[in-house]
Formats: C-alpha cells, sequence, structure tokens
C-alpha cells in the first residue's frame, strides 16, 4: 500500500502544483479581456463621434446628443441646417464638413455657437451665415476655438456696443484660425461698435491665409476696426491675409481702423504678406460739439504696444487721408489713409501691400476744415519713444 500512497500523493502535489501554476494566466486572460472591452466605453475627450448622413437639424441633433460630452462628427451630404437655438459646446467638439458643402444658417435670429471655458470647437469646412446676437453673432467663446477652411457669411452683432459680427473671444479664449474667409459680417451699434467680423481679448494665436472682405462696423459714436478688433497680451504668427472693403463707419463720432484695430499685441509677434485694399475709416459730424470728429487709420490702427521693428517692404499706392470740411466749427483730423501706429508696438511687420486705402474726417457744422496728415503712414510717437500716449 505503501507505492500506491506515495504514487497518489505525488500526483496531488502534482495537480496542487498545477493549479497553483494557473492563477496568474487566469489573473492574466481576465486582463486581456478588460482590455479588449474597455476601448468600447465611452472615451472621456471625443466620444459621440459619428457621421451625419442628412444634412437637416434634425439629423445632425441625433448625432450630436448621442453622448453628452462633445464627440468629433462629420458630414456625408450637402445641405443647410437651421438651428431652433444656440448650439451650446461644453466639451471637446469637431465638427468635420469633410469636403461637403454644409451650412449652417441661423436666420438672422440666433447666434450659432457658444462656446463654454474649458471646452473646445473646431470647425472644419463648413459654412456659418446669418448668426445673429448682441456679440459674436456665429461664434462666441470663452474656450478655445479653431477655425479651418471654413466660410462666415453675413453674421452679425447688434446691440448698444456689439463686439464682433461674427466671432467674439472673451479674455479666457483662445483662436486659431487658417485658410478661412470672413465677408459681409457686421457689428452695428446704436453707440459704439467694435470688429465687424472678428472681436478678442483672448489669445489669438494664429491667423494664417485668411481674407476679411467687406466686413464693417458702424455706430453713431465711436467705431474700431471694421474687419478685426485684437487685444492679446500673447505672441501671434498672421501671415497670407488679404483685406478688402471693410469699413469702420461713424456717424457722429470717431472712427479707427478701416479694417483692422490693434489696440494691444504681444511681443514677438509678425504680420506678414498682407494686402489692405479699399478699406476705409469714416467719422462723423458731431452735433452737440459742432466739430467734426476724426478718422485713423484707413487700413490699419495700432495702438501702444512695445518694440516696434519697421517693415523691409511697403507698397503704399493710392492712399488719401482727407480731412473733414468745416463752416463753424473745425473739421475732424484724419489720420493715415493706410496706417497709423499709436506709438511704438511690438509687431513685426513684412511684405505689406496698401492700395486705396482712405481715412476720412467728419465735417463740422461750419468754421475750419480738419486736417489731412499720412496719406500713407502716419506715426503717431517717434520710434524711440520709450513712453506711451
Amino acid at each position: 500500500m505503501r507505492p500506491v500512497r506515495r504514487t497518489f500523493r505525488r500526483v496531488e502535489r502534482a495537480c496542487i502544483a498545477k493549479e497553483v501554476s494557473m492563477i496568474p494566466r487566469r489573473a492574466l486572460a481576465i486582463s486581456l479581456a478588460l482590455i479588449l472591452i474597455l476601448p468600447l466605453a465611452p472615451w472621456p475627450a471625443l466620444a459621440a463621434s459619428g457621421t451625419v448622413s442628412t444634412c437637416d437639424w434634425a439629423s445632425f441633433d441625433a448625432v450630436y446628443s448621442a453622448a453628452p460630452v462633445g464627440g468629433a462628427i462629420t458630414f456625408a451630404c450637402f445641405g443647410t441646417i437651421t438651428p431652433p437655438a444656440t448650439v451650446a459646446i461644453s466639451s471637446n467638439t469637431v465638427l468635420d464638413g469633410n469636403g461637403n458643402a454644409v451650412i449652417f444658417d441661423g436666420a438672422d435670429s440666433l447666434r450659432l455657437f457658444d462656446v463654454a471655458t474649458g471646452a473646445s470647437l473646431e470647425l472644419r469646412e463648413l459654412t456659418l451665415q446669418r448668426g445673429r446676437a448682441g456679440e459674436g453673432g456665429a461664434v462666441r467663446t470663452a474656450g478655445v476655438l479653431t477655425v479651418v477652411d471654413s466660410i462666415f457669411r453675413g453674421n452679425s452683432a447688434v446691440s448698444t456696443s456689439p463686439l464682433g459680427g461674427a466671432i467674439r473671444g472673451a479674455e479666457s479664449s483662445t483662436i486659431s484660425i487658417t485658410g478661412s474667409t470672413f465677408e459681409d459680417n457686421r457689428a452695428q451699434g446704436d453707440l459704439n461698435a467694435d470688429g465687424g467680423a472678428l472681436h478678442t481679448q483672448g489669445t489669438l494665436t494664429t491667423l494664417t491665409e485668411t481674407v476679411f472682405r467687406r466686413n464693417s462696423a458702424g455706430a453713431p459714436s465711436q467705431v474700431e476696426g471694421g474687419a478685426l478688433w485684437i487685444d492679446t497680451t500673447g505672441p501671434v504668427d498672421w501671415r497670407g491675409l488679404v483685406f478688402e472693403e471693410n469699413q469702420a463707419l461713424s456717424a457722429e463720432g470717431n472712427a479707427y481702423g478701416g479694417a483692422v484695430h490693434f489696440e494691444a499685441v504681444g511681443s514677438p509677434s509678425r504680420l506678414e504678406r498682407a494686402s489692405f485694399i479699399g478699406n476705409e475709416a469714416v467719422a462723423g459730424p458731431d452735433p452737440v460739439a459742432g466739430l467734426g470728429r476724426d478718422a485713423v487709420g484707413g487700413a490699419l490702427y495700432q495702438g501702444w504696444t512695445p518694440a516696434l521693428e519697421t517693415p523691409p517692404r511697403r507698397d503704399l499706392p493710392e492712399q488719401s487721408g482727407p480731412g473733414g470740411a468745416g463752416t463753424t466749427g473745425k473739421g475732424g483730423d484724419a489720420l493715415g489713409g493706410a496706417v497709423t501706429f499709436d506709438g511704438d508696438e511690438g509687431l513685426e511687420r513684412r511684405n505689406l501691400t496698401f492700395s486705396g486705402n482712405r481715412a476720412i474726417g467728419g465735417n463740422s457744422v461750419s468754421g475750419v476744415g480738419g486736417k489731412a496728415q499720412g496719406g500713407a503712414v502716419f506715426f503717431y510717437y517717434p520710434q524711440a519713444s520709450s513712453t506711451p500716449p
């Protein structure tokens, strides 16, 4: 019996050893199974990924609302989507037209997108048109906005003091725009108006290969930036831009920057390969004071920022800065038919073309007419200046 007993014990010990050795293998198998299953669960950054096959609101909303955390949405259709209310972006979202003619239309009644702090919206190959709000008619962002190969057309900001006909960026925002077109957008105010197409007080990291055409800012009182109004402390890279027939129009006040008003930019910054064609800053007569008001920078007005670097090349044909006529009061000044630099600045400018831009001073009721200074370029303060105005 002893040999049998010994044999049984040896077999028993072997089975126990085999059972123990299987434990790590089982744990590994379970771990592998979990790894295979987990990717099917929602991913926190871009979970609502999907494809819109019919370009109407119901189809888009069904895909967008599939998960509450945003996502990457591609369009496999063409047509017009008219949201019944502003689309709130509260997480990371990508909307990709994928080469199709996809239009978001606000019907002149609502803002199209509103991006919250901490969220991001990327727009690719889309058209946003006829958005309307007090600021940012198409998009208002407090988060990150990226625009690639898209069109903003006929959007408007309308209020007492509107900001950004198409896009408004808050101080917390970061905006990047590439290969896009902004046309026929407007900021129309009952008092003031800034930025016919874009107004931002946040970070504008990139603005490249983009066209701004026939945008306008208009109001009875002071108006700034027919197309762009920029106030940023960060460095910026702007290249390959066209500004054509934009207007800053004041009925009774001052007008600054027919195309662009730089309130401030960070250093080092660069504006390269940009054309300014047929832009206007037009000031009005002040009926209360009896004076014509000032038009400053038919194409571009730049305020105080440090470290001026002058452009190596400037083509400046056909600029004008006519002062306003007067009868009893002084006419308004017209400063810089193309460009006005109000102090030294940290924007390096290379290979710029200015053609047919105008700064037109306001007329007064009567008296002395206004001055016309700097049909092409006017410097308020010399390069050596070390104190802001």
